[in-house]
């Protein structure tokens, strides 16, 4: 598979997730900027991941870009559940 095709299924994957994240938040909760400090590492991991999957695909590689965006997914709901929680406060 060639780079630019890894680069292809690497942007489908982004959408994937977050179409998948859009299905786990609130409306309204990008404006709060504490949603953003909670998803900003994991955000991040997923992309060096990707990153590197993109570069020099492996089985291993493609394993950490799993894990990556079931971190960031992960770190959405935290971020979704403590935005209901101040919102009904």
């Amino acid at each position: 598979m060639s780079y630019a095709t890894r680069q292809a299924k690497g942007r489908l994957l982004c959408c994937k997730l977050s179409d998948a994240v859009a299905h786990v938040v609130p409306g309204g909760i990008g404006g709060w900027d504490r949603a953003w400090e909670i998803v900003d590492r994991p955000s991040a991991e997923f992309m060096v991941a990707l990153s590197a999957w993109e570069t020099s695909p492996s089985t291993d590689a493609a394993m950490g870009v799993s894990s990556a965006f079931d971190h960031v997914l992960s770190a959405w709901r935290v971020a979704a559940a403590e935005y209901a929680t101040e919102r009904s406060a």
